[in-house]
């Protein structure tokens, strides 16, 4: 178990995390970014790889080794898929409106940030954030910083990102994101020369979904992500947490939550694949069950008997999606 570090600055609580599932996956040392069609090569057929029906409550974050096929159509929906979209390749993933008082016209956008769900951002071909963007919920534009995104934004939302070459090995956030270059392993195929998540500690677990969802800055003050850090690293050595974190961020948030100090943590309860059926927000199981898991003490009508009937456990703590997972106040 985890020393409480409520209260201590933020870098400090990295360095709390203890114990490990398994032993770190070995250094890729000098691998290079070589793109998911590598990588499609073999994990997007069963060529050479084992064959299985995707079980009934299947759990591609933590434990169940379900097939490439059903890693591949996860993530090809998910929003990590979406994080930065080439729209002069992919015209038809913009999703906004445009007519005659329009403030953006198509041929100024080269990128779109984000799949246009909530809203989706956009980018001129020298990578200058466009000063609207697209509320897709309300169908409306709305204003928008204008920013050099290579500074401002695309650490997180391309996978190898060089921010002083200002290029990337693909857009958006795909499998070398979280496990790393992969030219040694799509080589010879060799498993060691990959990152496996679940074979690191817990924290370098949690610092691959830290690199983007934290707040903070880099070393040097100049990006709001850890640019040079790869899976596996330390994520302390890269970035430099926000003190006081802005509400949002969820690693930042879950660090300073009775979750963290139990080792309860991003994929315990998320699939960074892509979503699981009838589920929101990459979750593994709906809210309740995903809770009850642990809390096994907690019956819903018992411990909250005047909540809503829609009610779940996240509507009183997690407000507003808040991963600190507080008490709600007494009224």
């Amino acid at each position: 178990m985890l020393l409480a570090f409520f209260g201590l600055p933020a870098l400090s609580a990295l360095g709390l995390f203890v114990g490990a599932r398994s032993a770190m996956a070995a250094d890729p040392g000098a691998a290079a970014y070589v793109g998911p069609a590598a990588c499609l090569k073999c994990h997007g057929s069963t060529n050479g790889l084992p064959s299985m029906e995707e079980p009934s409550g299947a759990r591609i974050g933590r434990s169940l080794p379900l097939s490439s096929q059903v890693l591949v159509k996860a993530f090809a929906v998910s929003a990590h898929s979406a994080t930065l979209i080439d729209t002069r390749t992919s015209p038809e993933k913009i999703v906004a409106d445009f007519g005659d008082t329009s403030p953006l016209q198509r041929n100024q956008i080269a990128f779109a940030i984000g799949a246009g769900r909530g809203e989706q951002r956009y980018c001129d071909a020298s990578l200058r954030m466009l000063p609207h963007r697209w509320d897709a919920r309300m169908k409306k534009w709305t204003g928008e910083p204008v920013v050099d995104a290579s500074k401002e934004c695309l650490g997180c939302h391309a996978t190898g990102f060089d921010a002083t070459t200002r290029k990337w090995s693909s857009p958006g956030v795909t499998c070398e994101a979280c496990h790393g270059p992969g030219s040694l392993h799509a080589r010879d195929g060799d498993k060691t020369k990959i990152v496996n998540p679940r074979n690191l500690p817990l924290e370098r677990q949690a610092m691959i979904c830290g690199q983007c969802h934290s707040d903070g800055r880099d070393p040097a003050k100049v990006h709001p992500f850890p640019a040079g850090f790869r899976p596996g690293n330390d994520l302390t050595r890269h970035f430099v947490l926000a003190a006081q974190p802005r509400p949002g961020p969820k690693y930042s948030e879950m660090l300073r939550s009775k979750h963290a100090e139990m080792n309860v943590l991003c994929t315990d309860c998320h699939d960074p694949h892509g979503p699981v059926p009838g589920t929101k927000h990459h979750l593994l199981k709906p809210v309740n069950d995903l809770c009850g898991e642990c809390h096994v003490e907690i019956v819903m009508g018992q411990h909250a008997p005047k909540a809503p009937a829609d009610a779940t456990c996240a509507t009183c703590h997690m407000p507003g999606g808040s991963h600190q997972f507080k008490k709600p106040a007494k009224k």
